[in-house]
Order: C-alpha cells, then sequence, then structure tokens
C-alpha cells in the first residue's frame, strides 16, 4: 500500500484497477469518499468480486484532480508487509494517524516509504515497534506522542489502542497497547488481522 501527500478535506475517488505492465489501468469506480479509511475498505471489498487473475487486480485513490494519492495491489496482500518492513497493521495505523493530522504533516504518508523496522517488542499487553526515518525526511514540530487509534485484533475482546512517538521530529515509536487483561505474549502481530474498533 502507497500513498502520497494530499491536502485535508479531500475527496477520494476508488477505482479498481489491473497493476500490470504499462499499467495501472482503471477498469470500475467503486465510489467517492471522505477519508482513506473509508476508502481503502470500499476499495479491499469491491476487489472481494475479482475472480479473473486477481493477482493483477488492485485500487486506485484518486483525489479531486484525478490525481493518483494512493494505491493498492494484490501484492501488499501476499507478502503481508511493504518494502520498508513495515506490516500492513503498522502501516496503517501509521496512515490512520496521520490522517487526522492531515494539514501539519501532508508528507508522512509518503514518508512511510522510507522508514526502517529496527526492532519489534512483544510487551505481553501489545507490541512496540521501533522505527528508522531518514535524516532528510521532512519534521513534525508537534508534540509527541500524537494518537490514538482503536482497533480490533485477531481474537481479543477488548481493543487495542496505537500512538506514534515522534524523537527530533521524526516517528520513533510505534506503541500497540491492549486495554484487556489477556497476556498478547502468543500473538504474532506480523500477521494479525484487524479492523477499526467500532464498539
Amino acid at each position: 500500500m502507497t500513498y502520497w501527500p494530499m491536502p485535508n478535506n479531500t475527496q477520494i475517488t476508488v477505482k479498481l484497477a489491473r497493476f500490470v505492465p504499462g499499467g495501472p489501468f482503471p477498469f470500475l469506480t467503486v465510489g467517492t469518499f471522505d477519508t482513506l479509511t473509508a476508502a481503502n475498505e470500499a476499495g479491499r471489498e469491491a476487489l472481494k468480486a475479482v475472480t479473473d487473475e486477481p493477482e493483477t487486480a488492485g485500487y486506485l485513490l484518486l483525489d479531486e484532480a484525478g490525481r493518483e494519492v494512493g494505491n493498492w495491489t494484490y501484492w501488499d496482500e501476499l507478502v503481508g508487509q511493504n518494502d520498508t518492513g513495515l506490516t500492513q497493521f503498522e502501516r496503517a495505523a501509521i496512515c490512520h494517524i496521520a490522517e487526522d493530522h492531515l494539514n501539519e504533516m501532508p508528507k508522512l504518508f509518503a514518508e512511510a516509504d522510507r522508514a526502517t523496522v529496527i526492532e519489534r517488542d512483544n510487551t505481553g499487553s501489545g507490541f512496540y515497534t521501533h522505527l528508522q526515518f531518514p535524516n532528510d525526511s521532512p519534521r513534525w514540530k508537534g508534540h509527541s506522542p500524537i494518537g490514538e487509534r482503536l482497533y480490533k485484533i485477531d481474537q481479543y475482546e477488548a481493543p487495542f489502542g496505537v500512538i506514534l512517538f515522534f524523537e527530533g521530529g521524526l516517528p520513533s515509536l510505534i506503541d500497540c497497547h491492549f486495554f484487556g487483561e489477556a497476556t498478547t505474549l502468543e500473538t504474532d502481530f506480523t500477521n494479525a488481522q484487524f479492523s477499526l474498533w467500532e464498539k
């Protein structure tokens, strides 16, 4: 999954597309949405109906001028992480948090492609992911940490909260903490199934 910067309050159009040499080639408009979260959920749901060569399918996210601001392909699902080492969940959490601060950090979506995962720690009540960003990345001038977004993960009945810490203006730590009493030590968070908490 890849994103590019865009202004706040931008309407996002989702189009299914074929990601083949010379492409991508859009073939179906799914709809227009107010947030990246809603747009991604609609794109993923629409892709479930694609049975002809699903490995070439994905979707484009377009701004109001028709410019591409993001995409998702079959290979994002297959490998479970992007080239930076971020898992699907880690990347989604960063993008959801950045979605709340687009005016202040419009380039964080693009910069996530440059993140390197230094270490992951399962704390028994969630996890920490330690990050490193290149020194030439745009720097956040606000407070640290920022968040929090709530998620449903795997079989757990209570939500997980995610906040993002910064050092020197660069993202340095994803803190995912469980609000329940059960231990998380046996959970492989790199392959966890997740969704935004709706209760």
